[in-house]
């Protein structure tokens, strides 16, 4: 909001809603992967070199499909966070720009987990889940301890409904190197 001025600032209640329709997004492009895997698999059984010749890339396209299906993950993340730190009038690599950044990214994933948790209501957790390996995980307490922190969802803790319905996906969130973008 107020971009380039010194009333400038980031609204962090926008950007949740955002990030929980892009991760949104982002699990509806899951299917969609797997609808083409299932095309390219077709297509392949009707190819007609034999079994033998055929058989690495069946393979290969059953090993993708699977990491598809069993963890659903998705690589929601930023483009332009030194445009946003700039305007906002924070100088990019100042304790100032980390600190926005941070929060930025706390955001996001939070965000993120909690369309996950929701959608796994709504459709189903991803196939392998199981919160018992999940117990004493460093990054996924972080994580629920925000979303409680941030409101919860609906009147039991995320842990809870961790443990009832699961979250939609393995994992959420990616920052791809992007050196010369």
């Amino acid at each position: 909001k107020n971009a380039w001025t010194d009333d400038a600032e980031f609204d962090f209640a926008h950007f949740g809603e955002v990030s929980q329709k892009a991760q949104r997004l982002m699990d509806d492009m899951i299917d969609l992967e797997i609808e083409k895997i299932d095309k390219i698999l077709s297509k392949i059984e009707t190819d007609p070199e034999s079994t033998s010749v055929k058989q690495p890339e069946i393979n290969l396209w059953n090993t993708v499909r699977a990491q598809a299906v069993n963890g659903r993950r998705t690589g929601l993340g930023i483009t332009g966070i030194g445009d946003a730190l700039a305007m906002l009038g924070i100088t990019y690599g100042s304790k100032a720009s980390i600190r926005m950044t941070e929060s930025i990214y706390r955001e996001l994933a939070v965000n993120s987990y909690v369309s996950s948790m929701i959608m796994a209501q709504e459709r189903g957790a991803f196939a392998v889940h199981d919160p018992s390996r999940e117990e004493d995980h460093p990054f996924l307490d972080r994580i629920f301890n925000a979303i409680d922190e941030a409101g919860g969802l609906n009147s039991i803790t995320s842990r809870e409904h961790n443990a009832k319905f699961g979250r939609r996906n393995i994992a959420n969130t990616t920052t791809a190197p992007a050196g010369s973008v």
